[in-house]
């Protein structure tokens, strides 16, 4: 009877806790608190105490029903004992079916039952295929000597793979999905797997989602073309950018435009950008303009405060560096 006790309130602190766990986990997502692995160890945590809980139930039950009583295997069979008896009897029928499903599936199917069943097929293109077929690719690179059947080493390589999968589909700034930036961040992430490892684990995941999703290499590529422009012109404007930065009307014409490191660059800059007086205006992109001397497109700006515009502003995308001036009437924050 103490130890019936006893594991029941074990398992029911354990319970609470992995809820709150799993809860906690849930309402993060999508923010910088929000990860992978103790969210679904909160929902295990859930899932086995519920278990752990039940079969303590059921075994008072069995108990109850004559199982472990002597006097009670020795008085006469009636219709009443006998009900107990086949209820007893298919609790355990159900548990070694319980026993039998968990060892005829995969680790991947198991691993994969842990997670947000409403994401999963999103995140594995529909197929559980998919999700056999990447982490197979990434065991014997994240954890060598590791097999399908190892649930731990499984693990590793489905959470791994979905952090590829956010940083690809996250609705991030273009510069943190690219393949490179990922690749820094996972670095230090999954240090203990080796740098190599994880350079390697991340290509294999990329190329995973540009064969699914089409959609995401027409991104990437186009972005890398854009940048590849932006540091090709910017080379051949190192001349021209800190010509004019004493200027009276420096950023305030088309022809000494304010220089700035593509378009992070550009949203950066007029984030940090106020009026002399401290006013935070905003900024309306009216159009782009070619001017003699500078390599690519010169952008035009409204610059709107008080609800009327107050002047223009010139922004050229194609420079090496933020500059760190800013034009007659603003002030840099």
């Amino acid at each position: 009877m103490f130890q019936r006790i006893m594991a029941f309130i074990i398992s029911g602190v354990c319970l609470l806790g992995g809820l709150f766990m799993f809860l906690f986990g849930m309402s993060n997502i999508g923010t910088q608190y929000f990860s992978l692995g103790p969210t679904l160890l909160g929902l295990f945590l859930v899932v086995y105490n519920v278990f752990m809980l039940y079969s303590t139930f059921a075994q008072k039950n069995d108990q109850g029903a004559g199982y472990t009583s002597t006097s009670a295997a020795q008085s006469p069979v009636t219709p009443a004992s006998a009900a107990g008896a086949v209820s007893a009897s298919d609790t355990r029928d159900a548990k070694d079916a319980m026993i039998t499903q968990a060892e005829d599936t995969s680790a991947v199917q198991r691993v994969l039952s842990t997670m947000n069943q409403e994401i999963v097929p999103t995140v594995f293109y529909g197929s559980e295929a998919n999700a056999e077929a990447i982490v197979a690719e990434l065991l014997p690179v994240l954890v060598p000597g590791s097999s399908l059947d190892d649930d731990s080493a499984v693990r590793t390589a489905i959470q791994f793979y979905v952090d590829v999968w956010i940083r690809k589909h996250g609705g991030f700034s273009p510069e943190f999905m690219t393949t490179s930036y990922i690749k820094s961040v996972l670095f230090d992430k999954y240090s203990y797997c080796g740098a190599e490892a994880v350079s390697t684990s991340v290509d294999r995941c990329v190329a995973f989602v540009y064969d699914h999703d089409p959609k995401i290499r027409q991104r990437d590529e186009f972005y890398e073309f854009q940048q590849n422009l932006v540091q090709s012109n910017a080379s051949q404007n190192a001349n021209v950018e800190t010509l004019h930065l004493d200027d009276a009307d420096y950023g305030l014409v088309p022809e000494k435009p304010v220089f700035v490191a593509g378009f992070p660059g550009t949203q950066a800059y007029l984030e940090s950008l106020c009026l002399s007086d401290g006013t935070q205006p905003t900024f309306n992109r009216t159009g782009s303009m070619e001017v003699q001397g500078i390599e690519g497109m010169v952008d035009a700006y409204e610059v709107m405060a008080g609800g009327r515009v107050v002047t223009h502003i010139f922004i050229c995308l194609y420079g090496n560096a933020n500059s760190t001036h800013a034009p007659r009437g603003f002030v840099l924050r």
